[in-house]
C-alpha cells in the first residue's frame, strides 16, 4: 500500500487531487492511503507518528509554503517523495533545489499528474527488481 499525503491550502483542489490520484494509481492496481492537509503545520505534525511515501505539495500556502516545509523535510531527512503542485509555473525551476520529484501544474493536473505517476511507478518497479 502506498501511503499519500496531500497539503494544499484549498478544499477544493484536496479533493480533486485525491479523487484524481485515486483513478490514476486504480490503474496501475495499487492501493493508496490518502490523508489531506490544509497547511504545512498540520502536516508536519502528523508525520512525528506516520510515514508517508508521497507528498503532494502546494507552494503557495499561508504561514508556511511549501518550500519552507519541503527544506525542513530536507533537513530532518524525511524520506517522503515529494511533488510540488502550482498554479505558479514560474517557479517549477525553484522545485530542484528541493529534490522534487516532479511539478504538477493546477491548470493541467489531469494530465500533469498522470506522467507523474507512470514515472513513479517506473522508478519504483525498477528498484524493485533491483532489490530481488
Amino acid at each position: 500500500m502506498i501511503s499519500i499525503a496531500i497539503c494544499d491550502d484549498e478544499l477544493n483542489m484536496r479533493a480533486c487531487l485525491k479523487k484524481e490520484l485515486e483513478k490514476v494509481m486504480e490503474s496501475f492496481g495499487e492501493s493508496i492511503q490518502i490523508e489531506d492537509f490544509s497547511g504545512a503545520q498540520d502536516f508536519y505534525a502528523r508525520l512525528t507518528k506516520k510515514i508517508f511515501d508521497l507528498l503532494f505539495l502546494d507552494i503557495e500556502m499561508p504561514n508556511i509554503n511549501g518550500f519552507s516545509l519541503a527544506k525542513e523535510l530536507q533537513k530532518s531527512k524525511a524520506e517522503i517523495t515529494i511533488i510540488f503542485v502550482s498554479s505558479h509555473e514560474n517557479l517549477v525551476f525553484d522545485t530542484y533545489e528541493y529534490e522534487a520529484f516532479w511539478f504538477v501544474r493546477k491548470r493541467t493536473l489531469e494530465s500533469d499528474l498522470k506522467k507523474a505517476i507512470k514515472s513513479i511507478w517506473i522508478v519504483y518497479i525498477m528498484s524493485e527488481r533491483i532489490l530481488l
